[in-house]
């Protein structure tokens, strides 16, 4: 059966530094993942809105998988002073609240612990915050099936606060359970409708350009039967599926299989002449057109696998979905296609129109302009070469959700407006800081260290709010010296450090434990932001990181959370794009010398290739388009693509030129004979991947920007430079 999968866990590999430091935190703090819900009421200490308030938070409490906890105003416990220790008490007591009086009261108390307001209320009462925190999530269900228990989580609150959406009392989840829930479930329906309109659109494409409904229906069954074979066999092998990505290998599978059956088609027609007979003419266009696809199957393939240097999950996911169903296509074709083919018992030659008519007086002028213009097409190149080449200098790497994703998705909107309030957080992340020190007997740990690391933290521009053993370190001293404002603050003294963290020990550990594990040594900072600009955020971890290793230098430092784990994608990204492109231009022309069995051919033939990613690179550099999980996907997989025509043009020139035909006559030919195919091919996979501009989602917009950009630059590049340079460098030898 396959599964879904969007978490934010799935995109690194078990052995990854920040993974294998979540799990040490986990294994001291707990679960960090949590869900935050900002609630707008027309005043939140009405007594409607506290009622809504308990409501709200006894449904989270029966409804929500794992939960542990949920912290908000109605379920508060406020520290008050003990003899030893300070002791917290509700600050609401009752079911309901219906007395003003009462109600006065309750803010009077709540607001004489003044560092509440801003942080769970803002100060004209109209937000609160709650918190909802859960307990370690399992892998697998009672039944010991493999679960998502951050999708369950994260529907399940969806699902609660569906009640909760009226004017004058409103409520809005965050965090990653959130995130990952609302993705999966809006890119799912996204990628139905994204292949559907696809499909059809190729479908009436090559129907209009082949006008053979058989060449239809074989397009159709290749794609179908590589398509359900490819996603079965991960259904088997119990592997999951990227919901955002899963678009790519069911475009690249109706890309191929668009392609190979055009160039079978064509080899058919080609042959059609002077075989009549069925079977004979199947084989003769099969051993016309097998070596070409065979080794353009093969190119494909390997450029897709270099998807496997980037150390992100979802990207070589990717690589090998879109390899294997390029596999597959390729034995649909030659195999199973074949075989329908041969019990039609009078060969299907192709009906004039008016269109194929263009098309083929196109490509017959294209084999002489080419030729007669060579001066200026060189020209044009160059030009477009430098100007690609500084472009791909200009290129950002960015990961900003708002950027990337955009506003025009209900979600995003969503996240938007709880961005905008004072209290609330998108985002969180911790630094971790295991000590080999006795943190009960140094106090200095905490009253110099920490707080010097907390007073570094909130200078950094992201910074909104930091939570701390810090805080608690204030309340206490607060409360010792009778809730005296002017003791909010952390003591200079040792002897009152010690006292109060000698208070802390004997106070409720299930709240202090949050943040300081006594026995392991171990503390942590959680740093909350709004706004994630990754080239901003990288810099801030790091500079984070070096002032926490100044200020513990025998501890072990570590940044955790689902925050920092994307921001870290930033440098996989770019260290894995360099290396995957490296990898597929290298194999793709070694592969192609290996085909031509000649060194001039094989560069010749990659000069096609190249020419699309040059476009690309200085598409994005020069309109500012920046690389990201999904655009750097197009690149790769732009020269799988490409490679298909060129070996297809090239190879046909060096049939001609070696059965003793003149170069200037093979490539004449070629136009005449190959030039529809890739014209055809080139212009339902434009139509088919322009889909992409009906989403919502800006990165599918880029992505489909990108494609046509590199998809016409091949076109052009095999249409003109191709035979140009086969003419000046005669690669082959004539008999």
């Amino acid at each position: 059966m396959i599964s879904m999968e969007n978490s934010f866990d799935s995109w690194f590999s078990p052995d990854d530094p920040i993974v294998l430091a979540t799990e040490r935190y986990t294994g001291v703090f707990g679960n960090h993942e949590s869900v935050s819900i900002l609630v707008t009421s027309d005043d939140i200490f009405s007594s409607a809105s506290l009622t809504q308030l308990q409501k709200l938070e006894q449904n989270l409490l029966e409804n929500v998988p794992y939960i542990r906890r949920v912290s908000s105003i109605v379920s508060l416990s406020l520290p008050e002073p003990m003899l030893v220790g300070f002791k917290f008490l509700p600050l609401i007591k009752k079911e309901t609240l219906d007395d003003p009086e009462e109600i006065k009261a309750l803010i009077q108390r709540l607001e004489s612990h003044d560092y509440l307001r801003g942080r769970l209320y803002t100060d004209d009462h109209k937000q609160t915050w709650l918190t909802v925190e859960f307990a370690a999530f399992p892998s697998t269900d009672s039944l010991g099936q493999k679960i998502d228990p951050v999708m369950l989580v994260g529907g399940s609150v969806q699902e609660v606060l569906k009640e909760y959406q009226g004017p004058h009392f409103s409520a809005i989840a965050t965090g990653i359970p959130i995130v990952t829930y609302e993705q999966q479930t809006y890119f799912l329906n996204e990628a139905s409708r994204i292949i559907t309109m696809a499909l059809l659109v190729a479908l009436a494409v090559a129907y209009l350009l082949i006008r053979s409904l058989k060449e239809v229906i074989y397009i159709l069954l290749t794609a179908t039967v590589s398509i359900v074979i490819t996603y079965g066999l991960f259904g088997l092998a119990g592997l999951s599926i990227d919901t955002t990505l899963m678009t790519l290998p069911l475009c690249l599978g109706l890309a191929t299989s668009i392609g190979y059956n055009i160039h079978l088609h064509n080899s058919v027609q080609l042959v059609a002449p002077q075989y009549p007979d069925t079977e004979d003419l199947i084989y003769h266009a099969l051993k016309h057109t097998n070596k070409p696809l065979f080794f353009t199957a093969l190119t494909s393939i390997l450029a897709l696998l270099s998807f496997n240097l980037i150390q992100i999950r979802p990207v070589r996911w990717v690589g090998n979905a879109s390899a294997l169903v390029i596999a597959v296509v390729f034995f649909v074709t030659v195999i199973i296609i074949p075989v329908l083919r041969s019990y039609r018992s009078i060969p299907e030659y192709p009906k004039s129109t008016t269109l194929l008519r263009k098309i083929s007086s196109l490509m017959t002028n294209l084999s002489t302009g080419v030729f007669l213009n060579k001066g200026l097409i060189a020209g044009i190149s160059i030009c477009l070469f430098i100007l690609g080449l500084i472009g791909l200098t200009r290129i950002d790497i960015d990961m900003n959700s708002t950027r990337v994703i955009g506003n025009r998705i209900p979600y995003m909107q969503r996240f938007q407006e709880l961005s905008e309030s004072d209290i609330a957080t998108l985002y969180t992340y911790d630094v971790m800081i295991e000590l080999e020190d006795d943190i009960a007997s140094n106090p200095d740990i905490i009253a110099s260290s920490l707080q010097g690391l907390e007073t570094f933290a909130k200078s950094l521009s992201l910074t909104k709010n930091t939570h701390s053993v810090l805080d608690y370190f204030r309340i206490s001293n607060w409360l010792r010296h009778h809730k005296n404002p002017l003791h909010f603050k952390i003591p200079t003294h040792k002897s009152e450090q010690l006292a109060l963290i000698n208070m802390m020990m004997w106070s409720d550990q299930q709240l202090i434990g949050k943040w300081v594990n006594f026995d392991r040594g171990v503390l942590r900072l959680q740093i909350g932001v709004d706004e994630y600009d990754p080239n901003r955020v990288i810099g801030e971890i790091e500079q984070l990181k070096h002032h926490a290793g100044e200020l513990f230098p025998d501890a072990r430092i570590s940044l955790v959370g689902t925050f920092v784990q994307f921001s870290m994608i930033q440098l996989y990204i770019a260290h894995g794009q360099i290396l995957s492109l490296l990898f597929a231009i290298i194999t793709i022309g070694l592969m192609l010398i290996i085909v031509f069995r000649s060194f001039k051919a094989g560069l010749i033939a990659m000069v096609p290739n190249i020419a699309p990613v040059i476009c690309i690179g200085g598409v994005m550099g020069w309109f500012r388009l920046p690389l990201d999980s999904i655009t750097m996907t197009v690149m790769p997989m732009i020269l799988g693509i490409a490679v298909d025509d060129s070996i297809h043009f090239v190879d046909h020139t060096r049939r001609l030129v070696k059965a003793g035909v003149g170069y200037d006559e093979a490539i004449g030919r070629t136009f005449r004979n190959i030039g529809p195919a890739l014209l055809k091919t080139t212009l339902i996979l434009v139509l088919t991947f322009s889909v992409y501009f009906l989403s919502l989602a800006n990165f599918y917009n880029v992505l489909a920007l990108l494609v046509l950009v590199g998809l016409i630059a091949a076109l052009l590049a095999d249409l003109t430079l191709t035979p140009l340079l086969i003419r000046y460098f005669k690669p082959f030898k004539r008999k």
